[in-house]
């Protein structure tokens, strides 16, 4: 992830779903990348990611599904409940193929400094 995470974010989560025991968060991409599958390979991927402020925002969607876990299911488990989070760039998805697909789990203690620099509880340089 880019240490720079400054910026607008708009967007709302596309999909929230369970599958067998795991929460996940999927988010659909019409991102243009190129015309070759090769411009959804992961590291075009990862670019698109940093260049679109993605980050900040998969971060944010994890944070609201992580308290709404933790308000809905007994005995929420981050690291058991939680996992992660799903970018489809849809123009580069092939059955069978390793294009188009972003996926990632932020480690807890990202989204638990997340929830205090938004509560106003720490100041930190970086996420």
């Amino acid at each position: 992830m880019p240490g720079n995470i400054e910026g607008i974010m708009n967007g709302k989560i596309d999909l929230f779903f369970e599958h067998e025991g795991k929460y996940y968060i999927l988010d659909w991409k019409s991102n243009y990348l190129g015309d070759n599958l090769q411009n959804y390979s992961p590291a075009a991927l990862a670019q698109a990611m940093n260049d679109n402020n993605y980050h900040l925002q998969y971060l944010i969607y994890t944070l609201a599904v992580t308290k709404y876990l933790q308000s809905r299911l007994p005995g929420f488990d981050y690291e058991k409940h939680f996992g992660g989070v799903i970018y489809v760039f849809v123009r580069g998805v092939r059955r069978g193929g390793a294009t188009g697909m972003y996926t990632v789990r932020p480690p807890l203690q990202k989204i638990q400094l997340l929830q205090n620099i938004l509560q106003g509880e720490a100041i930190v340089k970086q996420l």
